[in-house]
């Protein structure tokens, strides 16, 4: 394994997985107690307040605010009627943005996360949804 995708300190979040929509887990952010490292073929971090190790390709990387020159960057959520949600994306990635897409715990909406400007939140709130 070369590096790890994730090092001790580093800030995450559990996404598209069970435990992920379980309510202790549900936003929570986790800080990484270790390194990641393969386990048994599948590069696996230990975290804290976390039981056992959990598997990188379900989580995320939470950062602090970045500052720009177009300004403060934000995390944002958005719980999106599924009927909405290709236009959601399609706008976020026209911009360039990356997010996290989750199915929300009501019936017919998910959830999307993303760091943007709040412009780009209240845009898509007001413009889109």
């Amino acid at each position: 394994m070369n590096e790890p995708k994730f090092k001790k300190g580093d800030q995450v979040v559990m996404h598209s997985c069970i435990e992920a929509n379980n309510p202790k887990n549900y936003g929570r952010i986790f800080t990484c107690s270790a390194d990641s490292k393969k386990q048994l073929g599948n590069e696996v971090v230990f975290l804290e307040l976390y039981s056992g190790y959990f598997s990188v390709k379900h989580l995320a990387r939470v950062k602090p605010e970045i500052e720009n020159e177009r300004g403060v960057f934000e995390l944002q959520n958005l719980e999106v009627k599924t009927d909405k949600v290709s236009l959601v994306i399609s706008e976020l990635s026209r911009r360039g943005i990356m997010f996290i897409q989750t199915k929300s715990e009501d019936e017919g909406y998910q959830m999307i996360y993303f760091k943007a400007p709040h412009e780009v939140f209240i845009y898509i709130s007001y413009e889109i949804l």
